[in-house]
């Protein structure tokens, strides 16, 4: 419940920051979405090889994701000016940079869990690549530009994998695994799927990327 209160009020200002082309409400904004959880359990239970889990996570996170694309849609129908802001602008075109910001986020996000460390600032840098994406989308879809909604899709898309990715990473490179050793044998399958998956999804974007640019 707490979550999916957080996600409405974390759209509704951050949509509004992108009409009023304010940098600092979006911030705000950001500070409070509470989009690293699913994202960084997401990667979490990748290496674990608990597709249960990751399923719960990664819907948890598209439960997110919908509500403030439902929201950012709204806004857009209603406020033409949302678009013609640079808060908007600046989320329609992908660059490198992108990946490897979104490659940081997903590390520090894995990171700060492993150090038990707070969270909050980390919060931010994930949700630096999650939300406005996606409230640009929501604008996008609901003024009907179809170009700009290919290219904050694709925006989400590279950061979404590239912040599985880079947690998965350090997961693994920190030696997680389930307790036993019967269980690791078993779902060394599911962990290899899971992440294979999300290798190829990073490679395919990024081949698309480049053939865009």
């Amino acid at each position: 419940m707490n979550y999916t209160l957080l996600i409405i009020f974390s759209a509704i200002v951050a949509a509004g920051g992108f009409i009023n082309d304010s940098e600092a409400v979006v911030i705000g904004a950001m500070a409070i979405a509470p989009l690293i959880g699913p994202a960084i359990s997401v990667s979490f239970a990748a290496v674990l090889g608990d597709l249960k889990k990751l399923w719960q996570a990664f819907s948890t996170l598209m439960i997110g994701f919908a509500i403030i694309v439902g929201i950012a849609s709204s806004f857009g129908y209603f406020f033409e000016e949302g678009t013609q802001t640079t808060q908007y602008t600046s989320r329609t075109t992908v660059s490198i940079a992108d990946i490897f910001i979104a490659l940081a986020s997903g590390a520090a996000g894995a990171l700060a869990l492993l150090n038990r460390v707070s969270s909050g600032m980390v919060g931010v840098m994930v949700a630096v690549a999650l939300l406005p994406p996606t409230v640009t989308f929501g604008i996008s879809i609901g003024q009907m530009l179809w170009v700009d909604t290919y290219w904050s899709f694709l925006l989400i898309m590279t950061n979404v994998t590239c912040i599985f990715l880079s947690g998965i990473i350090i997961f693994f490179v920190s030696g997680i695994r389930p307790v036993k050793w019967k269980e690791e044998v078993t779902i060394n399958v599911s962990r290899i799927l899971s992440t294979g998956i999300v290798a190829l999804l990073f490679i395919t974007l990024v081949v698309v990327l480049i053939l865009s640019m």
